[in-house]
C-alpha cells in the first residue's frame, strides 16, 4: 500500500506537465527577433536577412517570415527550374513541421501569366496581406525567366570593363 501511494505521488506531478509551445503575438515575435536572430546579415552599411518566407530579404515587420503567423515564401528549385510556393499557415503554429504548406509551380509548362493566377488565387483567398501577393509576384516572374534562360541555353557574360585586354 505504502509502495503504491509512493508511486502514484511520484507519477502525478509529472504526469501533470507536458511541453507545449507558447504563443506569441506576432509584433511581440518581432520585437523579440529584429535585432537578435541568425539569418540577419550587415555589410557595407546595409542589413539584409536570408530568413525563411521573407520574400524581399528586407528586416521588416511587414516582410518577416518569423514574425508573422501568415507569411508566404517562393523558393527556386535549381535542378528542375521550376519553383515551390510555400505558404505558413496559422492553425499549427505550435507545430513547426505541419505549420508549411508547399504548392508546386510548374515554370515551364504553364509559363509565368498562369502561375500568377495561380500564387493570387491561392495567396489572395486565404487572406495574407496583400502586399505580400505582389512581392510574390515578382519573385516568381524574376525566378521564372531565369531558369527559362538557363533551360535556353543563354550564359551570363560579363562585360569588360576596360579596353586594356
Amino acid at each position: 500500500l505504502v509502495g503504491k501511494l509512493v508511486r502514484e505521488a511520484r507519477q502525478g506531478p509529472r504526469s501533470q506537465l507536458t511541453s507545449k509551445m507558447v504563443k506569441l503575438s506576432d509584433s511581440l515575435m518581432w520585437q523579440l527577433t529584429k535585432s537578435h536572430n541568425c539569418f540577419t546579415v550587415k555589410s557595407h552599411g546595409t542589413t539584409l536577412t536570408h530568413e525563411p518566407f521573407n520574400l524581399l530579404n528586407k528586416p521588416s515587420p511587414k516582410y518577416s517570415g518569423l514574425a508573422n503567423s501568415k507569411a508566404v515564401g517562393i523558393i527556386a528549385d535549381t535542378a528542375t527550374g521550376n519553383s515551390v510556393m510555400v505558404l505558413k499557415t496559422k492553425a499549427a503554429e505550435d507545430k513547426p513541421k505541419k505549420s508549411a504548406h508547399k504548392v508546386a509551380l510548374r515554370t515551364h509548362g504553364k509559363g509565368t501569366r498562369r502561375l500568377n493566377q495561380t500564387v493570387k488565387k491561392v495567396v489572395g483567398d486565404q487572406f495574407y496581406a496583400p502586399a505580400l501577393t505582389t512581392v510574390a509576384l515578382e519573385r516568381l516572374t524574376k525566378q521564372a525567366k531565369a531558369a527559362n534562360r538557363k533551360t535556353n541555353g543563354v550564359k551570363y557574360v560579363p562585360k569588360k570593363r576596360s579596353n586594356k585586354n
